[in-house]
Parts: structure tokens; sequence; C-alpha cells
């Protein structure tokens, strides 16, 4: 059997595969004295700002502002355009207040020809990021929302493959560096804050944060890296630990949650999608974090075998025959492109939630086994993606009738509160 808890056959048969190495994102001014001679005006100081003089302070605790907005972003994979929409958050229950669609350059990637990526990052207030360039020379451009006002910031020769955001600053995973941006400065610039010497032809592609803990994750390829960072008060990045996560057979993690328990303990969940010589599919896995320690048993390979500890949810489906042999939810496999973490209270449990596609939002407790089935709510359309923000749900679905839906609480579901109609498919949140 394939989750009795023993080796799976099909590790055995793909062990000449794992030897391959595959190579993987202000007033009139004062006269100056007459026996001095103005300085050049480039070589003056800016003048301070109310925005500089509002910056946080470094000493203090990180302190998150309020979301105000959602960016929904379309793009096909084989263009090299896209199309970005914000949307203006209202008193929970109202309608969203939709801007004017923005066109957008993806980059494409260096080892996919006619294959393109949009790499963004959106904090939750009125800007956001993009990363653009190529031939050696990349950019990160802070754009504002319902503007043309934008700041770009040269990176080097190393294209980004994933950007976050927390306030003024935008984090860029860089090949084998983390770096980082503070738009809030009067000049701007990029620095890096880790780089791994060891790390080759491949890239920190995935950024997860609870507060002020920030964790970069090279997504692919055995051994898998991931880093701890502390941001301190104005959101700058400290260095705390490095980590080697569970290898995955043939496939890679593409998006994870954090859910904090104290300054540096909680667990990181991550999802990996794969396909292998049997057949595909996804987990789910949840590695406990104890004092900036990722407590994994060494040589853990999360789609290898059934886990308990860590616990891995999976779903599979038979190559030979295409059906599924296991799923968590319906009849029909869909992809989960993203999982975020719905907090819950003393007295109703957390839950992970999965957007699924036609099985609609999936909600997974957080204290999962290898046998937990989902809770899987309709949503009258395909679900594409869910964000959490400031203990609000919005739920982005496709279909005939393209819509933003704020959900809420009812028992142990969800249900819809708010619905905004879109003017196209859009297929996920910028993050």
């Amino acid at each position: 059997m394939r989750y009795d808890g023993e080796v799976s056959p099909r590790l055995a048969s793909l062990a000449p595969l794992l030897l391959i190495a595959c190579p993987a994102w202000v007033g009139a001014e004062r006269p100056p004295p007459p026996e001095v001679a103005p300085a050049p005006i480039a070589a003056r100081p800016p003048a301070p700002t109310e925005a500089a003089a509002r910056r946080p302070d470094p000493k203090d605790r990180l302190s998150e502002p309020a979301r105000t907005h959602l960016i929904a972003l379309a793009h096909d994979p084989t263009s090299a355009r896209g199309q970005a929409l914000a949307l203006a958050l209202a008193e929970p229950g109202a309608p969203l207040t939709a801007g004017s669609p923005r066109a957008l350059t993806a980059l494409p990637l260096p080892r996919a020809p006619g294959r393109f990526r949009l790499v963004t990052a959106h904090a939750g207030q009125a800007a956001w990021a993009v990363a653009s360039g190529d031939d050696g020379a990349f950019s990160v451009s802070r754009l504002e929302l319902g503007g043309d006002a934008t700041r770009s910031v040269a990176i080097g020769d190393v294209e980004p493959s994933a950007l976050h955001g927390v306030g003024d600053v935008i984090f860029v995973g860089a090949g084998k560096r983390v770096g980082w941006i503070d738009f809030g400065e009067p000049s701007p610039t990029y620095q890096v804050a880790h780089e791994r010497p060891e790390m080759l032809y491949k890239a920190y592609d995935l950024f997860v944060r609870a507060g002020d803990w920030l964790i970069a994750i090279d997504d692919e390829v055995t051994p898998i890296y991931a880093d701890s960072f502390a941001l301190d008060g104005a959101a700058h990045p400290a260095h705390k630990a490095s980590w080697e996560l569970p290898g995955v057979i043939n496939g890679h993690y593409h998006a994870g949650a954090l859910a904090r328990t104290e300054a540096a303990d909680g667990t990181l969940y991550l999802l990996a999608s794969y396909g292998i010589m049997d057949g595909w599919g996804q987990d789910l896995v949840a590695l406990s974090v104890v004092g900036d320690r990722l407590r994994v048993p060494r040589g853990l390979v999360v789609n290898s075998a059934a886990s308990s500890e860590p616990p891995v949810l999976e779903e599979h489906v038979s190559r030979e025959t295409g059906q599924p042999e296991k799923l968590v939810a319906g009849t029909t496999f869909t992809e989960w492109p993203s999982v975020s973490f719905y907090p819950g209270t003393d007295r109703i449990p957390s839950w992970l939630l999965a957007p699924a596609g036609e099985r609609g939002l999936l909600l997974i407790p957080d204290r999962f086994t290898p046998q937990t089935l989902a809770n899987a709510v309709a949503l009258g359309a395909p679900c594409l993606d869910v964000i959490v923000s400031d203990e609000r749900v919005f739920a982005l679905v496709g279909g005939d009738a393209p819509a933003v839906l704020e959900l809420e609480r009812g028992g142990e579901a969800l249900r819809e509160r708010a619905r905004t109609p879109l003017d196209r498919v859009y297929d996920r949140f910028v993050r």
C-alpha cells in the first residue's frame, strides 16, 4: 500500500534519477554668505520630507499599516505582457472599488524559451513593486497605485525570481542572494542581506512571513535551502538561521504560510507539486520551528512515503489510469496554487485555506494528518486564489462571472459577505 508508512516503491524505482543533478526570481532658499560659493545642487542633501519625518525607528518593533488595497494579476505564461488591477478596500462587507487596469511587461524565463513570468510584490498599501530588465541588467520599480509615479533601483546582473513587500521595504530573491531595498529612504539602494556561496544554478523563489519573521526559500533541487530573518522596526533584515528543507522527488515548493507562536517558534507550511513515474500530485507539509531551528528528520523526502511526523497531506493521480488515488476533497484532482493560514480562537480552530479551482476553496485543519479530509466551500465559480489579511478573507474566482469575494466564518465553513465583479478573469493576487 502507498500510505502504510513504508517506503514507497516509486522512490526505489526512481533511485537512479536522484543521482542526476538538475539545474533548476520647502521655503525660500536662504542666500549663501558672500564669501562662500553655493554648493552644486546635485551635491546638496535632499530636504527632509514629511514622509521621512514619519520613518519608523529600527529600534522599535515592526508595526505594519492596515491593508488598504488588493491587486489582482492576469498573465498567460506564454505571453510577454500581463495586466494588473488595483482594488481599494472598503468597510468589511462592502464591495471593493476597482481602479483602471495596468499593463505590465513580464520577464522571460532564461531556461524556457517562449515562457515568461511576472515578478511582483504588494504589501497591501497604495504602492507595489515589479521587477524588470534583461541582458544582465535588472531593476525593481516601485509603482504608485492610481498614478504614473515610479522609482527604480538597479539590482545587478542576476535576474530576480521573487519579491516580497513589508511597508516601504521590498525583499528580492536573486540567485543565491536575498537582498532588500528601502524605498522610504531619500536615495534607495539595493543591499544584500544574505548570500549562500554553495547555491548553484538555482535561486530564492519564495518568501513567507509572519510579522517581523521572514523566511526565504530556494524551492527546488536537493538540497533545498531556506534562511530565516528577523526584521527590525524599519523592516530591515538580520539573518538568523540557515536550514535545509525536506526534499521533493522531481518537484518543488511553490507556496507556503507561516503560523507563529513565539519570536522564532512556529509552523512553516509548505506546498509542493511533483510529477514522477507513477503519477503526479501535490503535498502539504507542516514543519516545526523551535528557537529558529528546523525540527525535521534528516533525509526526509515529502513525497516518498506517508509521513506523520512531520505530517504530510498528499493528493496523488495515477499515471497509468489518469484517475486520482487520493484526494482530500471532491472527486477530481485540481492544483492548489497557494496556501494561507487563517488563525482561529480559543474556541474556533485555525485553518489552512487552499484555492482548488472547480473544487472551490478547501478548508484544511492546521493540525492535519496524512488521513485528514478538507471541507470544500463552493463559491459558485472556480476558486483561483485566496488571501488572508487583517483577519479578513478575500477569494478570487473566475468562470463566467469573475469576482473578488469577501468571506466570513459561518460555523465550520466560510460564507460570502460581499462580491465585487471584475472586468475579466484574473489569475492570482499579488503578495
